[in-house]
C-alpha cells in the first residue's frame, strides 16, 4: 500500500506540473481589450510571459498581478477587466514555472519568486506609473504581500495598496496539505490517499522552504501595515480555509488602524470570490482605489 500511494502521488505531482506548463489560448482580446504582449526578465535572469493592458480611459494608476500556485496570467482575465474598467493599467504575467514562463528547479522558491513582482514594478515605472497596486492570488499573494514590502522598505513610495485574493496561508505546511489534498479523487482507496496526500505534502514542503516563508511573509505583513489592504475570502475555500487565512489578518490589521479592510463572499470556493459576487467584490474594489485617490 505505500508504494502504492508514493506512486500515486508522484504521477498527482506530474500531473500538477504539466497542467503549470500548459498556456491557455485566450487573451485580453476576448474581453474586447486591448493589450501589449510582453516579456520581462527577473534579475536571476528568469523570462516572464506577461500582458501589459492598458486602462480604458485616463490611467489613474496601475497593478502588477500574480496568480495563484498551478494558476496563469489567463486565468485572471475578469479581474484584468475589472481593474482597467476602475482606470488602472494592468500588467499580468506567468508566474516563474508556469505556462509561459519555464524555469529551473534552482531558480523556483518563495523569495526567488518575489524577483517576478520586482520585474512587474520596475516595468510599470517604466511606463510611467505613479501609484502601483498589487494583486494577488493565494500563494500569490504571499509573493506579491512579501516583495513589495520589500520594496517598501527599500525606499519605494509609489506602492499604494494590496489586493489579497484567497490567501495567504500563514503557515506553508497546512496550507501545502490542503493543496496535497486536492490532487486525489475518491477513486483512490481512503487508506491509500491519505498516505498519497502525505507524501505529496512532504515533497512541496521540501520545494517551498516553510521555516523561511512564515518568517518572511509575517515580517511581510507587519511592513505593510500602513498601506491599504483589502483581503477577499470565501466562505468555501477548501485549498485555504477562511478559519486558517483569517489568523494573519486578525493578528496584523490592528496595526494598520483602520487601513485594512476584509469581504467574506459567501458560498466562494478559492480564487472565486469575483466570479460568485461580482458587485459586492467590484465594489470593495473601488472603495480601496478611492480610498488612495487612484479613482473617483
Amino acid at each position: 500500500m505505500i508504494a502504492r500511494a508514493r506512486e500515486a502521488a508522484r504521477a498527482a505531482l506530474q500531473k500538477l506540473s504539466k497542467q503549470m506548463a500548459r498556456t491557455l489560448r485566450v487573451d485580453p482580446a476576448f474581453y474586447d481589450l486591448e493589450f501589449e504582449p510582453l516579456t520581462l526578465r527577473a534579475r536571476d535572469g528568469v523570462s516572464l510571459d506577461a500582458w501589459f493592458v492598458p486602462a480604458r480611459g485616463a490611467a489613474r494608476g496601475a497593478v502588477l498581478m500574480h496568480h495563484h500556485y498551478g494558476g496563469q496570467k489567463a486565468a485572471m482575465l475578469p479581474w484584468i477587466e475589472l481593474f482597467v474598467d476602475a482606470g488602472l493599467d494592468a500588467l499580468a504575467f506567468d508566474g516563474r514555472g508556469h505556462a509561459g514562463s519555464p524555469c529551473s528547479a534552482e531558480q523556483d522558491g518563495y523569495e526567488a519568486r518575489f524577483g517576478d513582482v520586482h520585474a512587474a514594478a520596475e516595468a510599470l515605472r517604466a511606463r510611467g506609473a505613479r501609484q502601483i497596486f498589487g494583486y494577488g492570488q493565494s500563494q500569490g499573494a504571499a509573493v506579491v504581500i512579501g516583495a513589495l514590502a520589500a520594496e517598501r522598505a527599500a525606499g519605494a513610495r509609489d506602492i499604494a495598496g494590496v489586493i489579497v485574493d484567497s490567501g495567504p496561508a500563514p503557515l506553508a505546511g497546512p496550507s501545502l496539505y490542503w493543496l496535497a489534498r486536492t490532487l486525489f479523487d475518491d477513486a483512490l482507496p481512503r487508506p491509500e490517499r491519505a498516505l498519497a496526500t502525505l507524501f505529496a505534502t512532504a515533497t512541496l514542503y521540501r520545494r517551498t522552504g516553510p521555516g523561511l516563508y512564515a518568517l518572511t511573509l509575517w515580517r511581510a505583513l507587519v511592513g505593510l501595515r500602513q498601506t491599504p489592504l483589502l483581503w477577499l475570502h470565501g466562505d468555501s475555500d477548501v485549498v485555504i480555509p477562511h478559519a486558517a487565512a483569517r489568523v494573519w489578518f486578525e493578528a496584523c490589521a490592528p496595526l494598520s488602524r483602520g487601513r485594512w479592510h476584509k469581504l467574506l463572499v459567501e458560498g466562494a470556493a478559492h480564487v472565486e470570490c469575483l466570479q460568485t459576487d461580482e458587485a459586492r467584490v467590484a465594489a470593495a474594489v473601488h472603495q480601496l482605489l478611492a480610498a488612495c485617490a487612484a479613482c473617483p
